[in-house]
């Protein structure tokens, strides 16, 4: 694969802003745990979060998709270019939509068990590794690009690649979330008042160019 392998590398989950309240007192839980939140709000094509619950995970932790919390290595995901576009399951808005970053480091430090793919989960050309010496297998060229849209025969495979995950086995405890990423200034205070009334100290900040 091409690209640069990041010094530190980041893990991006987006997520509705409703759902924070939840994951500040809980941290983040795999779809597949009984600790789940009773109001959250999903944003998700229905087709493809039922083929994530079906998709094995065939290296160690193993299980299937819905047994960890999944990430992207990188923001402006062809997921979140769908809800702009309106060709989502869901009537939220960009706005809406927040990112959770995480640091693999610190994954790894505090000795949680994950997983990576070379592109979208459950397609067949995704490869699946839980070694980080493996992590050149990713297209970072094409993570860190202005450009993702595949377009043969020159890009024939950019948005599956793009969409390469990171998935972290099971939980990520809340003092593990590096910061918290937002499309405006309403929403970061929004935010930032959600992190003060629980106690923390997490950066909560405005990241235009993350968007659509």
């Amino acid at each position: 694969m091409s690209g640069k392998i990041p010094e530190t590398v980041f893990g991006y989950r987006i997520t509705h802003y409703k759902n924070i309240p939840f994951i500040l007192r809980n941290g983040l839980y795999c779809s597949s745990s009984p600790r789940i939140d009773a109001s959250y709000v999903n944003i998700g094509k229905t087709d493809i979060i039922n083929k994530r619950e079906r998709k094995q995970i065939d290296v160690s932790p193993y299980g299937r998709i819905h047994d960890y919390v999944s990430f992207y290595f990188g923001p402006k995901s062809p997921m979140l270019y769908s809800i702009s576009k309106g060709n989502s399951n869901t009537t939220c808005q960009q706005t809406d939509v927040i990112y959770i970053v995480i640091s693999l480091p610190k994954i790894i430090e505090a000795g949680l068990k994950f997983v990576f793919t070379t592109g979208q989960a459950i397609m067949q050309l995704s490869t699946q590794h839980n070694d980080i010496k493996e992590l050149d297998q990713i297209a970072w060229d094409i993570i860190q690009d202005k450009y993702w849209f595949d377009d043969p025969p020159e890009y024939p495979d950019r948005a599956r690649r793009r969409m390469a995950e990171l998935l972290i086995h099971k939980h990520i405890p809340v003092n593990l979330i590096a910061g918290i990423g937002v499309m405006n200034e309403y929403m970061e205070k929004e935010i930032s008042k959600m992190v003060n009334e629980v106690g923390l100290t997490l950066q909560v900040k405005t990241f235009r160019h993350w968007y659509y």
